[in-house]
């Protein structure tokens, strides 16, 4: 077996066709359910999974993910890539094979985060991951960040490329959350993971730099959208501040929606005009359990808002 396939072929019991939900076979490099759908893996090691269905999403640009790859390895990000390794570290996870599913995954620096924290707590486990984004530059980063990763370009908002009941966990960092869609994928001892922003986060510089502000609402609408399908577990705050320098500021805007709204010029020029600030980095890390299942809800592709 050609090594670009290696990870998805220990992943094989995870992914399921996005059109017709059918499990895969290796031809070669490809991808082919049993139904006949085939999916060509890259040179790059990740396979596009896009159904053709149009999205509502926008994907991320280089620049984005370059920005984001920047900031959430520096040491103001760092804490929080940590501490969602950890809580997951302290799930009841059941099982020596383990799959965790990163939906709208990015760089894959959380995922990969994970995966190294739960294969070095359990060395004797199998522990494999999928990164999911739109964006084939965001499948490229996926791709390079572990081997035990598989990275899939697809829509968070159609049906997912995952087996009914194949992963034991889901992460969502600051993406589009298809609650319907992870309870079909979510085994029934698994946990959905969310990272979610506060009122609080990056409060010092969102006006001045034009960025996108979170309301404070957000909260309670994330409760309500997951309460059909999930009950909370546990919740812990990350807050903290930072000085951070005119560069930093930069990129936390850059990698982010606001860069769809402001040049870099104008990015430039404002965190110029800030200079060195103290910033709040203030997070709330979820942790959701499955409620029990009913037929209806391996319907798939039935979308949620955003919350």
């Amino acid at each position: 077996m050609p090594a670009l396939t290696s990870s998805f072929e220990n992943a094989l019991d995870i992914l399921a066709c996005p059109l017709c939900g059918n499990r895969f076979e290796f031809t070669g490099n490809t991808l082919v359910c049993t139904s006949g759908h085939s999916f060509d893996i890259s040179r790059k090691r990740f396979v596009t999974m896009l159904t053709g269905g149009g999205t509502r999403m926008r994907s991320d640009t280089p620049e984005m993910l370059s920005a984001r790859s920047r900031v959430l390895a520096s040491p103001f990000f760092f804490p929080a890539l940590a501490t969602v390794a950890d809580m997951i570290a302290q799930l009841p996870l059941v099982g020596e094979r383990l799959a965790v599913a990163d939906i709208g995954a990015g760089t894959g620096q959380y995922l990969a985060a994970v995966i190294r924290r739960l294969a070095s707590d359990r060395p004797t486990s199998d522990v494999r991951g999928v990164g999911l984004d739109l964006s084939k530059h965001a499948a490229r980063m996926i791709a390079s960040m572990d081997a035990a990763v598989s990275a899939i370009v697809a829509d968070a908002w159609a049906r997912l490329p995952l087996a009914d009941s194949s992963v034991e966990v889901v992460l969502s960092v600051f993406a589009p959350r298809n609650v319907k869609e992870f309870r079909r994928v979510i085994t029934e001892d698994g946990h959905i993971v969310m990272v979610t922003p506060t009122p609080r986060h990056l409060q010092e510089i969102t006006t001045p730099m034009g960025m996108l502000s979170v309301d404070d609402g957000k909260a309670e609408r994330l409760a309500a959208v997951m309460s059909e399908d999930f009950t909370p577990a546990s919740e812990e705050l990350v807050e903290y501040h930072r000085t951070l320098g005119v560069s930093e500021i930069e990129d936390l805007v850059a990698m982010g929606p606001s860069a769809f709204h402001l040049s870099p010029d104008q990015i430039a020029a404002r965190a110029a005009e800030l200079g060195h600030t103290n910033v709040t980095l203030s997070l709330v890390v979820s942790v959701f359990s499955p409620r029990p299942r009913v037929a209806a809800d391996l319907g798939g592709d039935q979308r949620d808002e955003r919350a």
